[in-house]
């Protein structure tokens, strides 16, 4: 896995060919143009990644993954079976970003102290669901396709939270950026206003503050629109609080819990937060009895990259000392 130590500081881009972003490494190859392409013509041979114009992709999801115990690898591969799309091998991956991380505080134990200082609340028996799959049943965790179904959602295009996470008495669930940002818009408005303000016997006149028009089309607030209509319904269905969580980079939608607040209905039992990646870097930097696991993801967090510049010059992904 390259880190910020091991690729170039600044990579200029340069007639036809762009080189390989590893430090003294003198392979180039054609500039991909539109669409980032995994393919032969791109591939550096010696360090086995695909080069694109600001970013790269490795040749195996594996190479980008801290943790690839046997048992690992098959979830994941099981999980494969239920995930809409999975890019785990690119360098600015959220999914391999969110495996790399809660993975760790799943098998360290710590991921019930985790939710508890998000929550203010003991966790009891916490459970974490990486891209809504149940690895008891094989198959979509089955509050998250009552939902679906609730609101009406398309076969193939259903809300999917990175992570759910389930205690005895809350749901959490999770929607990780990385690169990105929470600007998303319907792609049919007409059929998505019915759906989600219509579903789930008008949840959203519940749930929800302001007309769909405001929240999903003139905020760009689609996605999370969903996400807090889906998993504030189920919450509410199993007797349970809803917390949902949009997880960013320092500095990164900076905006979001004001927007919150103005528009979804919250109470002691539903509630938005924004966490930064920084922070559960905090969380596991101050926890009693480091491991080396804890400094292997502590380590990981620091050298992240998140691809070049316009101008040419390596981002470094989080403020991590």
């Amino acid at each position: 896995m390259f880190g910020i130590t091991d690729l170039k500081p600044s990579r200029p881009l340069d007639g036809n060919f762009v080189a390989c972003p590893v430090l003294g490494c003198q392979v180039e190859v054609p500039v991909q143009h539109r669409t980032f392409k995994a393919k032969p013509t791109f591939l550096c041979p010696a360090h086995r990644i695909y080069i694109g114009r600001s970013t790269f992709e490795y040749q195996s999801d594996n190479d980008n993954l801290l943790w690839t115990s046997a048992a690992g690898l098959a979830l994941l591969a099981r999980i494969e079976g239920v995930k809409r799309e999975s890019r785990m091998a690119r360098e600015r991956s959220e999914d391999a970003l969110s495996w790399n991380v809660f993975r760790h505080l799943e098998l360290s134990g710590r991921l019930g102290s985790w939710v508890a200082s998000l929550t203010g609340a003991a966790a009891v028996a916490p459970r974490i669901h990486y891209w809504s799959f149940d690895d008891l049943t094989g198959a979509t965790w089955e509050p998250l396709a009552r939902a679906r179904g609730a609101f009406g959602e398309v076969d193939g295009r259903g809300s999917e939270p990175d992570l759910i996470i389930s205690t005895a008495d809350t749901h959490i669930w999770v929607e990780a950026k990385f690169g990105s940002t929470n600007n998303t818009r319907p792609s049919d408005e007409g059929g998505a206003e019915a759906r989600y303000t219509e579903g789930a016997a008008n949840w959203y006149a519940r749930a929800v503050k302001s007309p769909f028009q405001a929240v999903a089309i003139h905020h760009r607030r689609y996605e999370l629109l969903r996400l807090w209509l889906l998993g504030s319904w189920v919450a509410a269905q199993d007797g349970k609080r809803f917390e949902l969580v949009n997880l960013v980079r320092h500095g990164s939608e900076e905006g979001v819990l004001a927007f919150a607040k103005e528009h979804f209905e919250q109470s002691p039992t539903r509630r938005m937060h924004r966490v930064t990646w920084e922070s559960v870097c905090a969380f596991i930097s101050s926890a009693d009895g480091r491991t080396p696991e804890d400094d292997a993801l502590l380590g990981y967090m620091r050298d992240k990259t998140l691809g070049y510049s316009p101008a040419g010059k390596i981002v470094r992904a989080f403020a991590v000392d």
